[in-house]
């Protein structure tokens, strides 16, 4: 990695003094560079700065960088004109897995000025991440250079603009799950306008540095799904057909456990990669009942859901960006609610979450856990249960029989001429509870 250490004279614009005495600045030429395939770049004079990295479309990675712990600084120009995804990444493994925190110009005063998300797999999942901890309102100065300043220190992190002795985003959590990685420049991915960068300085630490905003006590609430069971992407249009789920639903999916983040957010994006024409997956989960109840259920979710009890659609809603009124973007949240009709023993919830390139994630908790039981398991469990058995006739009955495809029976078995129990000839399978 090529550096240069520079003693800048101190250029004002307006109160801000934009480049730190004695930085050390990564020069932007190619040998320190990395860029991603896609990205359109120069390099040269931009609005009063001499050495000025302009990107669009693009990543930028420190070449041969390591980074932990530590600072990121940079000065960035926002246009009034245009729109301008601009800001940093660390932790990158690749070019397609790091975490990113970007400034919107044309997003100012409002929520999503300031943005913090990861990237797996090629998806950048702020449709997902939203809310505190990701995202902050501030007011950026158009038509001009703001210096911009990234602490990471842990699992935790902040974000400074110009002068601001208080951060104007507190990263409560960092969710990327990457550890370390390089550093680099995220500039307008997926996104044809320019964004300008001058003085980019990266200070890694062997320790984590002190922040100045202090990260809430985290509560986890009880009710939260911390446990999904997820498939291998398919074709929603070819697989999800009628009103309920299907053998070949259940028989031609391997299914990988995947935890969620501390809040329930489970970044569906973090085991694999979404194929062009296949962005659905099955996310299942499993609750035990004690008795037959109806339960408030709230979903979130990025794109679109098809949502399945014990093997019957219950709930489908479309939450892409724009699907709602022109300026709906999407954000996901425990907003959408339902009732559940709970069977006694184990029900089964399937959710089929279509993603996009701006999230692929679901999140699901019960407001009120009385006589319910989350389990944290990746396979249909067997259900426990109390029967009757007759010792005149050799019956058992038993009234809430799992026979794997999601719903729960009431059932009489009775012992053949070898003793062995099998389902009664006569009897018939009723779903418990009816």
């Amino acid at each position: 990695m090529m550096k240069m250490y520079v003693k800048h004279t101190c250029m004002t614009i307006g109160l801000l003094c934009l480049s730190p005495v004695n930085a050390e600045i990564v020069p932007f030429d190619p040998n320190s560079w990395e860029f991603n395939n896609e990205a359109t770049v120069t390099i040269g004079e931009y609005q009063g700065q001499s050495s000025v990295l302009s990107i669009s479309n693009g990543i930028a990675v420190v070449t041969g960088s390591a980074f932990t712990n530590g600072t990121i600084e940079y000065d960035v120009y926002n246009s009034s004109e245009g729109v301008e995804y601009a800001g940093a990444i660390w932790h990158v493994q690749d070019l397609q897995n790091f975490e990113a925190v970007h400034t919107r110009n044309n997003r100012n005063n409002t929520p999503y000025a300031v943005h913090y998300y990861p990237f797996n797999n090629n998806i950048g999942s702020s449709q997902l991440y939203y809310g505190q901890g990701h995202n902050a309102a501030t007011n950026l100065p158009l038509d001009q250079w703001s210096h911009v300043k990234i602490v990471i220190s842990g699992n935790s992190g902040e974000l400074f603009i110009n002068d601001m002795t208080t951060p104007i985003l507190l990263i409560e959590n960092l969710v990327g799950g990457f550890g370390s990685g390089q550093v680099g420049l995220f500039g307008n991915y997926n996104v044809e306008n320019t964004v300008h960068y001058a003085n980019f300085d990266y200070q890694p630490s062997d320790t984590p540095p002190a922040l100045v905003g202090i990260p809430e006590e985290f509560v986890a609430e009880a009710g939260v799904i911390n446990t999904w069971s997820v498939s291998e992407p398919f074709a929603a249009e070819v697989e999800l057909q009628g009103y309920e789920l299907t053998p070949e639903n259940r028989q031609n999916h391997t299914f990988t456990t995947l935890v969620a983040d501390r809040d329930g957010k489970t970044n569906l994006a973090r085991l694999q990669p979404m194929p062009q024409d296949q962005k659905t997956v099955f996310a299942r989960a499993y609750v035990n009942s004690n008795v037959e109840q109806m339960k408030k259920f709230s979903i979130g979710f990025t794109g679109e859901i098809d949502l399945y009890l014990n093997g019957k659609r219950v709930y489908a809603a479309n939450d892409t960006a724009g699907s709602r009124d022109h300026a709906f973007l999407g954000s996901s949240g425990y907003v959408d609610h339902l009732y559940l009709p709970l069977v006694p023993g184990n029900n089964e919830i399937w959710a089929a979450i279509t993603g996009s390139s701006t999230g692929w994630g679901v999140l699901g908790k019960f407001d009120d856990m009385t006589n319910l039981a989350i389990l944290d398991t990746p396979t249909a469990p067997v259900t426990p249960c109390a029967g009757t058995y007759d010792i005149v006739a050799n019956q058992i009955h038993l009234p809430c029989v799992s026979i794997g495809d999601g719903s729960i029976y009431d059932v009489t078995l009775g012992q053949d001429a070898a003793g062995n129990y099998q389902l009664l000839p006569e009897a018939t399978l009723i779903r418990a509870g009816q």
